[in-house]
């Protein structure tokens, strides 16, 4: 993430009003330094090609350029470097100073921008457009969100993701086609085989084994009710999955749960992914997609913990639908007053499941998935509704903006993979420009 750089150009030609063009430089270099520290803003204008490409020569390379045409300009010294790099470019115009006086256009900066915009379209770029000075809050608000979007677009073409395991029998949805994803999408899949973790397990002695399973009843008390076994076998498994994040500095996981941890370890993973989520996107079932689903919405909310789940039921009469998965989800997620329980698995009875409802809110819900023509992806938004918890398991109750039913039908019509993101906040238009900068369909679903 540290490593996200944008780079500003405010082009211009010197025989424009540079007084006035001026003063929105330094309005403009003040908003950018202000809105993110990534962002990096020449000393003065740049007016011809080789003013640009020393300075980029200088201070680059970048993974994304705000091009502001500060006055009109010739876009001929941008097509060279526009050709030589593919990175995403968000244009910039500002608001002519004066207007009805009669004089001459002191900017002229519009047409500057259709200038650009005819140019990156003939090339077959992407490009995003923003009009206004920067006091303007639609302005700020507008490079922010692409500002936010790229540093996590950025993020997710460098990620590496951890998989335990492989996809639970007939689970086609989580499969991913490697190649596919890395060229496509960009994360880096790093691999292990459950049974290899479990054998690494018998290098973490029970002392160890006391000391973590004590921070996790620390946070969750009820982790206690475990047998003596369980709670070793818990503690365990826990510290080999930390040892193979942190050791293959990993930004996010899924993993196989069942069978493998009835049958292998005599307890369900949920809890312990659960847990696991609380510092980085964690996912279920080995679904990569919805573990890209998730990363995506909990890096645009600033790292907060995502849920993953399966829309289960449809109430027509409240115009809702039940998000629900079998003991899994942050504690941090739980309604306030709530206390979080550790049960037996819903289906399996074994433990440590968590049981409790998911908080009130505004929410953002998404889900990056396959399409006929590659990737695709889905954002829905809604509003969770307060709620008791609704089956065995966790559970979130979300009356969907655009009708619940509506959702449904969609999911279904379009054969949408049933692992469903969600997260606390309104992200949508956020997801819209993160999905254009991933080069993927987006489907807006509200």
């Amino acid at each position: 993430m540290s490593s996200f750089r944008v780079g500003f150009l405010p082009l211009a030609r010197v025989n424009f009003d540079m007084e006035a063009a001026g003063e929105t430089l330094a309005a403009s270099k003040a908003l950018l330094n202000w809105l993110s520290p990534a962002v990096c803003c020449p000393d003065q204008h740049l007016s011809t090609y080789d003013m640009m490409t020393d300075w980029i020569k200088a201070n680059g390379p970048f993974d994304f350029l705000i091009a502001q045409a500060s006055t009109f300009i010739d876009p001929r010294f941008c097509l060279e470097y526009l050709q030589s790099t593919d990175c995403p470019v968000l244009l910039w115009g500002v608001r002519e100073p004066s207007i009805a006086e009669g004089t001459r256009l002191k900017l002229n900066s519009l047409t500057g921008v259709f200038a650009l915009s005819q140019l990156m379209y003939q090339l077959g770029r992407d490009f995003e457009f923003i009009y206004g000075n920067p006091h303007e809050e639609q302005v700020k608000t507008a490079i922010k969100r692409w500002l936010k979007a790229g540093e996590v677009a950025s993020r997710v073409k460098n990620m590496k993701m951890g998989v335990i395991g492989s996809i639970p029998p007939g689970y086609f949805f989580s499969l991913e086609e490697e190649v596919m994803l890395r060229s496509q999408i960009g994360p880096q899949v790093v691999p292990v085989e459950t049974y290899k973790l479990f054998k690494l397990m018998e290098k973490i002695d029970e002392p160890t084994r006391k000391t973590v399973f004590a921070e996790l009843v620390k946070e969750v008390p009820a982790f206690a009710k475990l047998s003596p076994e369980r709670q070793s076998a818990v503690a365990g498994f826990y510290q080999v999955v930390r040892n193979f994040i942190d050791e293959n500095k990993l930004d996010a996981i899924c993993g196989r749960c069942w069978p493998d941890s009835f049958e292998g370890l005599d307890i369900a993973f949920c809890s312990i992914y659960a847990m696991l989520s609380n510092h980085l996107p964690v996912g279920c079932e080995a679904d990569q997609g919805g573990t890209l689903s998730l990363a995506l919405l909990s890096w645009l909310a600033d790292n907060a913990p995502a849920y993953l789940a399966d829309p289960v039921a449809l109430d027509e009469a409240n115009d809702t639908m039940t998000y629900w998965h079998c003991g899994f989800g942050s504690p941090k997620l739980a309604k306030p007053g709530t206390e979080i329980d550790v049960v037996g698995h819903p289906n399996r009875k074994v433990p440590p499941s968590f049981a409790f409802p998911l908080k009130p809110g505004r929410v953002t819900l998404c889900r990056l998935g396959k399409g006929r023509n590659g990737y695709r992806l889905l954002i829905g938004s809604g509003e969770s509704v307060d709620a008791p918890l609704q089956f065995s398991g966790t559970s979130a109750v979300v009356r969907m903006d655009g009708g619940s039913e509506k959702f449904v039908r969609r999911l279904a019509d379009e054969g949408w993979e049933y692992h469903i993101a969600l997260v606390y906040g309104d992200l949508r238009e956020e997801l819209v420009t993160l999905g254009r900068l991933l080069n993927v369909e987006v489907i807006k679903a509200w």
